[in-house]
């Protein structure tokens, strides 16, 4: 049972990393994206 209970914790840790990782990629490419729309919505 703590055995199983250590590998959760673990499990959980590695998920929220990826997620946030996973975001600030994600909000990175979404900010490029905007900046490069931008102008041609401006025009």
């Amino acid at each position: 049972m703590h055995f199983k209970q250590i590998v959760s914790v673990l499990l959980l840790a590695i998920f929220l990393l990826s997620l946030s990782v996973f975001s600030a990629v994600h909000a990175g490419k979404g900010q490029a994206s905007f900046e490069i729309a931008q102008p041609t919505v401006l025009e």
